[in-house]
């Protein structure tokens, strides 16, 4: 299950990772653009449009190169994690309660 999903336009970013993220990611690239890869520390670029491709961006850094023409739309699904102190729960659209009471983690 991804509880997340981001919508970017023409995004281009330095290497962030996911640490936050609790699982892999889905990604899809749309638009007519060249450019922009999605690459990652291990060496491992994704560019294809149009399809869907499940990235670790939560165990790797990761960044873009630059977008050298058109529009580029990254759609991604992703799960966050719970911080330390909040308790996940199932039955609400928001899988964090940030409740005192919560147990450790």
């Amino acid at each position: 299950i991804r509880d997340r999903i981001t919508v970017n336009k023409n995004a281009v970013c330095e290497p962030p990772g996911d640490g936050n993220n609790a699982a892999a990611s889905w990604i899809c690239f749309l638009g007519d653009f060249t450019g922009g890869e999605l690459v990652f520390e291990d060496g491992t670029e994704i560019s294809e449009p149009r399809t869907w491709h499940r990235v670790k961006a939560n165990q790797l850094l990761h960044w873009n190169k630059p977008i050298t023409s058109g529009t580029k739309y990254s759609v991604i699904l992703y799960q966050r994690a719970c911080k330390p102190g909040l308790r996940c729960l199932k039955s609400r659209k928001d899988p964090c309660d940030p409740s005192p009471s919560c147990p450790p983690p």
